[in-house]
C-alpha cells in the first residue's frame, strides 16, 4: 500500500517516484534475450544519465539510447525500502503483469542485485489534476481500473491486510521516532477500527491494486489511453483501494470526483455498503501515508546513493 505524497510531473516536482511507459518505444530494434528482455550487453550503462526524478526512495534517469531511449529506475537499498513498506522483486513482478495487460511499461531488464530495473522512456503527458472532468478522461480510467481488476495476480504478488501494515509501520515508527508515533496514534487507531467494520476477505472483491493511482503516477498516451507507473506498493487487496487513491490524490478537488467514484463502486456486484468501505479505505490510506512520511524523515532518507555508482548526484 502507498504511503508517500503527490507529484506532477508536467509540474517538475522530482518529489516521488516516478519512471516513464513506452509511447514510442521501438523494441525490434533492441537486443533481447529469450524472455523478450534487454540482454545485459544491450544495456548503456556508461551513457549519459538525465536524472529524471532523485526523490526520497528512489531515483529515475532517462538514458539516450540509438535505438529508443531507456528509464533506468535505481532502487533504494532493500533494507530501508522494506522498512516503509516497499519490495523491489514484488514492484517488478507486479509491473510486468499490469505490461501483459497494456497498463504499465515493459521491464526490459531487471538486475536485483544492483538494484535497478530498465524500462521504455515515453513522451507522454501526465493526467490532468481535474482529469474526472473530462468525460473521455474518465471513460479512460474506469477501463484501465476495470483491466487491473481483471488482471490474475500471481502467487508471488503478497495478498495485504492494512489494518495488519498499519500495525506493522506504527511498531517501525515508534522504533525510532516515539513522538512521531505518538502524534499519529489517533489517527492510525481510527483507521484501523474503520477497517473492522467489513469484511475485506471475499476472493471476488480481492486483485491486483496498483496503490498509489493518482496523476502523480499516470501518463496519457497519445491514443488517449493510460500508462500506470511506480508499483513498488503493489498486492493484492480490496478493488476499492485503488478508488480511494484516487480520492486522496484529488486533495482539496474531491468533493465531485466523489460522485464518480461512488458511482463505480455501485457498479461493481454485490458489495455492501460501498460509500462506507470507500471511506474505511480513505482512512487506512491517510494514515498509511502519514506513517510513510514520518518514517522516511525519522530515517533521514532523502536521495540514495546507487548500488553501482555512489558518484551519481542527486
Amino acid at each position: 500500500f502507498k504511503q508517500k505524497t503527490a507529484y506532477e510531473i508536467r509540474n517538475c516536482d522530482w518529489s516521488s517516484d516516478v519512471c516513464s511507459s513506452d509511447l514510442h518505444f521501438r523494441p525490434a530494434l533492441l537486443v533481447a534475450d529469450v524472455a523478450g528482455e534487454l540482454s545485459p550487453e544491450s544495456l548503456p550503462v556508461d551513457a549519459p544519465r538525465i536524472p529524471l526524478q532523485a526523490g526520497r526512495v528512489n531515483r529515475v534517469y532517462r538514458i539516450a539510447h540509438p535505438m529508443g531511449d531507456l528509464v533506468r529506475r535505481e532502487h533504494a537499498p532493500d533494507e530501508f525500502a522494506k522498512s516503509v513498506g516497499a519490495d523491489p522483486s514484488v514492484e517488478v513482478r507486479a509491473q510486468r503483469l499490469a505490461a501483459a495487460a497494456g497498463l504499465a511499461p515493459p521491464v526490459l531488464h531487471h538486475d536485483p542485485i544492483a538494484g535497478v530495473v530498465w524500462m521504455p522512456f515515453v513522451d507522454g503527458a501526465a493526467l490532468e489534476n481535474l482529469w474526472w472532468r473530462s468525460a473521455a478522461r474518465r471513460r479512460v480510467m474506469q477501463v484501465a481500473l476495470e483491466a487491473l481488476r481483471a488482471v490474475q495476480p500471481s502467487v508471488d504478488i503478497p495478498t495485504l491486510s492494512l489494518d495488519h501494515r498499519i500495525a506493522e509501520l506504527q511498531g517501525r515508527l515508534l522504533a525510532v521516532d516515539r513522538s512521531a508515533a505518538g502524534r499519529l496514534a489517533s489517527d492510525c487507531s481510527a483507521a484501523r477500527v474503520g477497517l473492522t467494520r467489513y469484511d475485506w476477505s471475499r476472493a471476488g472483491e480481492r486483485c491486483l491494486v496498483h496503490s498509489d493511482l493518482g496523476p502523480h503516477n499516470v501518463l496519457v498516451r497519445g491514443d488517449g489511453s493510460l500508462s500506470l507507473l511506480d508499483w513498488e506498493y503493489a498486492h493484492v487487496g480490496h478493488a476499492f483501494e485503488d478508488l480511494a487513491g484516487l480520492q486522496i490524490a484529488a486533495g482539496a478537488d474531491a468533493g465531485d470526483l466523489r460522485a464518480v467514484l461512488l458511482e463505480w463502486c455501485a457498479a461493481l456486484p454485490a458489495i455492501d455498503d460501498p460509500a462506507g468501505r470507500l471511506d474505511a479505505l480513505v482512512m487506512a490510506r491517510r494514515a498509511l501515508d502519514a506513517l510513510w512520511l514520518a518514517l522516511v524523515e525519522a530515517r533521514g532518507q532523502t536521495t540514495h546513493p546507487s548500488k553501482t555508482d555512489r558518484r551519481i548526484g542527486p
